[in-house]
């Protein structure tokens, strides 16, 4: 199983390429020469100031990025419950990277790790977002569409519709994150599910879903408008 880091990354100009060191965080150094170079020709403190803390935030989400390689590469050597402590590790580490800065790689890798875990919903739904970016080359989208390809006969894909469009949608629970708004296809791991819609001005919806692996389906849901 392959880490974005260990991937070739394109070279976007010869400066990034200039700053590489072998295979490992090519991608990184990429992002920080561009964040240097787009605030150079500006010399105000206020410039100086937003410079230091991006810098900041790179080198905090590189840290937890580099973390997460460790971990993963460390399962790979573990069996049992230690291995999937260590990918457990290593997803909390590329997910605390993402809180800071979203970047392709550490979305790539959290993708891996969900779909080592067993996690498919989950891992569709990051290689979707990573899909979702600008300027990924065709290799990139390559790789995203075969892991995406590799996870489809564990998942059953729900086409949810809402009337209003436009709803959240969430799984199982209110307190997680967002994983589209209507019109949207939803990943679903088999077993029962519950899809949550919600609107502003609509009461809240709720819908059951018995998830097949391999299947398809379809969900429509008429909201009611709140008092």
């Amino acid at each position: 199983m392959t880490l974005a880091s260990l991937r070739a990354a394109p070279a976007p100009s010869a400066a990034s390429s200039c700053v590489r060191r072998g295979r490992r965080h090519a991608w990184w150094a990429a992002l920080v020469v561009g964040a240097a170079l787009s605030v150079t020709p500006v010399a105000g403190v206020g410039a100086l100031g937003r410079a230091r803390a991006q810098s900041t935030d790179n080198a905090e989400a590189r840290a937890f990025f580099d973390q997460g390689n460790r971990a993963f590469e460390r399962s790979q050597r573990a069996t049992g419950a230690r291995r999937v402590a260590l990918l457990e590790e290593a997803l909390a580490a590329y997910v605390a990277s993402l809180s800071v800065v979203r970047s392709k790689n550490a979305l790539f890798n959290a993708g891996v790790t969900l779909a080592a875990l067993g996690r498919s919903a989950e891992a569709y739904s990051y290689f979707g977002e990573y899909l979702a970016l600008p300027g990924l080359s065709a290799e990139e989208r390559a790789a995203a569409d075969a892991q995406r390809a590799a996870l489809m006969s564990g998942l059953m894909m729900v086409s949810v519709r809402s009337t209003p469009a436009g709803a959240e949608v969430r799984v199982d629970r209110a307190d997680l994150g967002v994983v589209g708004r209507t019109p949207v296809e939803v990943p679903l791991s088999p077993g029962e599910h519950v899809l949550l819609l919600r609107a502003d001005g609509y009461e809240d919806a709720a819908v059951l879903v018995v998830s097949v692996a391999g299947a398809r389906g379809e969900v429509a849901a008429v909201m009611v408008g709140g008092e």
